[in-house]
């Protein structure tokens, strides 16, 4: 999906953030566990999304050195991110 106000697939404006309804593919869907509030949980997950889920068809794989540059909060969730795919994760 592009980003707010751009054109998807059906020639519809997106809405992305500001949508009250979404269909995905379940492998993209992360189900929040119970006792975490939305408002703590939607902030992390949107910027994990977006920004780090969509690089790992670049090569995150089991075996593979990932270096991450800057560990603000999408440099700490692409460490996260990369080490569960069984990377080793490098902080140049």
């Amino acid at each position: 999906m592009g980003t707010y106000g751009g054109i998807d697939r059906y020639g519809q404006y997106t809405q992305e953030g500001y949508s009250t309804h979404i269909v995905v593919t379940q492998d993209f869907v992360v189900r929040i566990p119970e006792g975490i509030n939305l408002d703590v949980a939607a902030p992390t997950l949107m910027c994990w999304d977006h920004n780090v889920f969509a690089a790992a068809p670049l090569g995150v794989d089991s075996g593979k050195n990932i270096a991450v540059v800057g560990l603000g909060g999408l440099g700490h969730m692409a460490v996260r991110f990369a080490y569960s795919m069984g990377a080793e994760v490098t902080n140049p």
